[in-house]
């Protein structure tokens, strides 16, 4: 499965800048609001672009992930799982998997397979920290 930038993440991120640039703008200058909200707004372009590369479970259970143009093995653990939004850590890096990150039907496979991954505590093997 490969990921591609929320629009629902970048949105948010955009909802929280402007309201934080107009607590500025009221209480402190415009100036001082239009640089928080440049900030926030390069921030959070960062953070919802960050999309793991693609990634796929194999028939035994094992994680993989593409990477120089082959598969290669790889920890993956689920920190929270909901509805909306799943969050993994993919050897040891943290990623924010909104369900516009992917199709509607591999979001639903990739949240029963995580749901089954927590359920166990097992990833790759290995114990769930």
């Amino acid at each position: 499965m490969t990921f591609g930038r929320s629009r629902v993440a970048l949105g948010l991120y955009g909802l929280l800048g402007g309201a934080i640039a107009l607590a500025c703008a009221l209480w402190l200058s415009v100036i001082w609001a239009g640089v928080v909200f440049a900030v926030l707004g390069i921030l959070g372009w960062r953070q919802a672009g960050e999309v793991p590369r693609p990634l796929r479970m194999t028939g035994s259970g094992q994680w993989e992930q593409y990477h120089q143009g082959q598969w290669q093995g790889v920890t993956l653990e689920v920190s929270r799982l909901g509805p909306l939004l799943c969050e993994v850590r993919i050897d040891r890096r943290r990623y924010a998997l909104w369900y516009d990150s992917l199709p509607p039907e591999q979001f639903r496979r990739l949240r029963r397979s995580l749901l089954s991954l927590s359920t166990s505590g097992k990833a790759n093997g290995g114990s769930q920290g």
